[in-house]
């Protein structure tokens, strides 16, 4: 059942991961490390704003003169994950790899790329790799992520409370734990840590979500009535809560508006569908414009804006000069942050 969660496909790399691609030490000799620096530091920062075709155009031009350079080729991976084209992403980083086999935060690119491949054994022992070298919070999180998604939920488990020893108030960290516990009937821990997260990061409505969830299952039906409305005033495409708040209006006697509730979220399970349908075709074939903008377009009509940023600023790669492209882009990203903008009860 869609619950208007985004996808993850190389979830949380930007601050950590990123500010490990440019802090490697010795990785120019010292005549031309600084403009080296430099030129790494305008790249990873158009990719960050999205700015997909130039980032790429001027990594391929320097690449022509530096074809070895591994922090160039750790972008351009890094490049490629962003815009899911994970084969690509996979072989520059691996270039990149063998000249520093021990960067942490490449290591971790390549294991985003692999497990976005569904090479799970793979992208897992990667990730081990940079573990190893560098155990952060972020990292022992998405070793979490993949081990719960196929029921290891003791070693998910161990690896969540290791990421809150080093890191006590990682927001991601205490909401997925949240959720481990809340599937295994323990609402009691989980509502401690759901809390946690949400007052860490009271932009994540998901763990608004769980935590309105957990709230329901203590029987505390107004805290978690009121938590549900705070999700769907951030996320009004957020299927799975209007699906608990018809249930809880038609049982409190508010018939019209737990049936219409209910409407709402059956049709937004059937638009789910057709979404599911095509992340899967944008997943097989990245380069597909068309496809890409109509899922967008979906998403849009979701309410799911941020999740539309996204592949409306991959297509903008493909497609830079397209005034429409541009128009639904920029109407996304107000959407998206006025949703970031709506104040908790």
């Amino acid at each position: 059942m869609p619950d208007g969660s985004p996808l993850r496909p190389a979830r949380s790399l930007s601050l950590v991961v990123l500010a490990l691609i440019l802090a490697v030490p010795g990785w120019a000799q010292a005549s031309d490390s600084s403009d080296h620096q430099q030129q790494a530091r305008e790249l990873a920062a158009l990719i960050e704003a999205a700015e997909y075709r130039e980032a790429e155009d001027r990594l391929r031009r320097i690449l022509v003169n530096h074809p070895e350079h591994p922090l160039y080729l750790s972008l351009l991976g890094y490049h490629h994950l962003k815009v899911a084209r994970l084969p690509e992403s996979e072989m520059a980083l691996r270039q990149a790899l063998e000249t520093r086999p021990r960067e942490p935060g490449w290591l971790k690119l390549l294991s985003s790329a692999l497990l976005g491949q569904g090479r799970r054994r793979e992208g897992l022992e990667v990730l081990d790799r940079a573990i190893a070298i560098t155990p952060l919070a972020s990292f022992r999180v998405d070793k979490a992520i993949s081990l719960r998604e196929t029921g290891e939920l003791a070693d998910a488990e161990r690896e969540l409370r290791a990421a809150l020893a080093r890191e006590p108030d990682h927001a991601e960290a205490h909401r997925v734990l949240g959720e481990l516990l809340a599937e295994r009937g323990d609402h009691g821990r989980a509502f401690d840590h759901l809390t946690r997260s949400v007052e860490l990061d009271p932009t994540d409505v998901e763990a608004r979500f769980r935590l309105a969830s957990s709230l329901l299952a203590l029987d505390r039906d107004d805290e978690a009535m009121t938590t549900f409305w705070s999700v769907l005033r951030r996320a009004p495409g957020h299927a799975a809560t209007l699906q608990q708040l018809g249930r809880q209006l038609l049982k409190s006697g508010q018939a019209e508006q737990g049936r219409q509730m209910l409407q709402a979220f059956r049709e937004l399970t059937d638009l789910g569908d057709r979404i599911g349908n095509l992340e899967r075709v944008v997943r097989d074939r990245p380069r597909n414009v068309g496809r890409r903008l109509e899922l967008a377009d979906l998403l849009m009509e979701a309410r799911r804006p941020a999740d539309a940023v996204r592949h409306y600023e991959i297509a903008r790669a493909s497609e830079p000069e397209n005034p429409s492209l541009e128009a639904a882009l920029r109407q996304a990203r107000e959407l998206a942050t006025a949703a970031t903008q709506v104040e908790a009860p």
